[in-house]
């Protein structure tokens, strides 16, 4: 297409608009069309021809009817276009690094966890960028169960690593669907999930994911049967040929570098499990975050498993340390950010004991008083606070409604 670059965003064409989107996976332009239900484009600050306002809505474009017969089928409903927030384009362009007094190239969103000052840490002692209830995008237009721009392969080449999953079981397919706490209707199915995942990982060899997995409603049979069902699904797609059998890496025993874990998606499961699991199901291993789900804030030992643990071993321990307070607004919101912040400025000597260590989780997400209204006024908030700081810090940082441009901010803060 004309002036389209791997690097940049374009318009195109006479007869319409058609935002270009770059490919991670395919490292070529993909042209959408703006106005299909659920499949807006990402909409462009700086293209006149995509006829968007300074607040970046819609100009032009009234309905699917204004859109050429050439490219009409691709919008069966005949609805006006959604508008799905002030999303910009996820690109991949390499983020600039001074070494020795000049400018170097070192990383792009899709591949920051391949440079090997990140590949040499644990996970627990790197920043990672993260997004709440990551598989909401698709929900409708201002719902309060939406809480992201972007679908999750969207995400992921924009740089984020780590994705927050409510998965419900729906019988009448024999599936999982993404959920947002109760819901029970979701237009995405955990498989396409994780096959992005997986693409995405073969893509970038060198990259890992985090994932943690929370279980809402019911699941056939015994407490333990949502682990059980999900190492079924997982084999059923391995045979298929949909992804390979060790895409997830499931040994809590240590913290994993990032090269340890590479090419595989780290599981952190927030669903209950049997105190002697068997090995052969393998959601029933992983780190286990299930704490969370009965305190907003708080800390417990993740690594090496409780159980597990030897008396005496002088092996070191690592503590998951989360704030989580979704009922907080305004400032009571962003000083429970601010203080995990500010512990998060050393993954090592967890409250001042030798041998042991942080792992946290901090999110700026809050449902007060909504998601989009909320992530409107903590994100400005967050950037400057991030801006402003003089040293690095360690952990996972969970967002609502955030663009690339904030995902790369927090990568960046790694390379200081």
């Amino acid at each position: 297409m004309p002036g389209c670059a791997a690097s940049s965003i374009c318009c195109s064409t006479k007869e319409t608009i058609l935002p270009i989107r770059f490919s991670a996976t395919t490292s070529s332009c993909v042209s959408m069309v703006m106005g299909c239900p659920r499949e807006v484009a990402a909409i462009i600050r700086h293209c006149p021809a995509a006829g968007l306002n300074e607040d970046h809505n819609f100009a032009g474009m009234a309905s699917c009817a204004s859109i050429p017969s050439s490219q009409a089928r691709l919008c069966s409903k005949g609805r006006p276009p959604e508008y799905s927030g002030p999303r910009r384009a996820v690109v991949a362009t390499r983020q600039p690094h001074q070494t020795q007094g000049r400018m170097t190239m070192p990383h792009t969103p899709q591949d920051w966890m391949s440079e090997p000052r990140i590949q040499s840490r644990p996970l627990h002692e790197i920043l990672i960028p993260g997004t709440h209830d990551s598989g909401t995008e698709g929900y409708t237009v201002g719902s309060p169960s939406r809480t992201q721009y972007y679908k999750i392969n969207e995400q992921l080449a924009g740089g984020v690593r780590f994705l927050d999953m409510r998965l419900a079981y729906n019988s009448a397919e024999d599936n999982f669907h993404v959920v947002h706490s109760g819901d029970v209707a979701s237009w995405l199915n955990f498989d396409t999930v994780v096959k992005w995942c997986a693409d995405f990982l073969v893509a970038n060899p060198g990259e890992t994911i985090l994932m943690s997995i929370k279980q809402e409603g019911s699941f056939p049979g015994g407490e333990d049967a949502f682990g059980r069902g999900l190492t079924a699904w997982h084999e059923k797609h391995v045979k298929n040929g949909d992804w390979k059998k060790d895409l997830w890496y499931t040994d809590a025993s240590a913290i994993p570098t990032v090269a340890q874990a590479s090419g595989r998606i780290v599981l952190l499961r927030r669903y209950v499990t049997p105190l002697a699991p068997s090995p052969a199901d393998i959601f029933f291993g992983g780190f286990n975050l299930a704490p969370i789900n009965s305190a907003p804030q708080g800390s417990f030992q993740v690594s090496p498993p409780i159980l597990s643990f030897p008396v005496g071993d002088l092996q070191t321990t690592v503590y998951c340390a989360y704030q989580d307070q979704f009922t907080y607004g305004g400032t009571d919101k962003e000083t429970a950010i601010d203080n995990l912040l500010t512990e998060m400025a050393s993954a090592t000597f967890y409250k001042g004991v030798p041998l042991h260590q942080a792992w946290f989780f901090n999110f700026a997400s809050t449902a007060s008083p909504g998601p989009l209204r909320a992530a409107n006024e903590i994100n400005p908030w967050l950037q400057q606070k991030l801006s402003a700081l003089k040293h690095k810090i360690y952990g996972v940082l969970i967002t609502d409604y955030a663009q690339p441009a904030e995902w790369q901010q927090i990568v960046a803060i790694n390379f200081r």
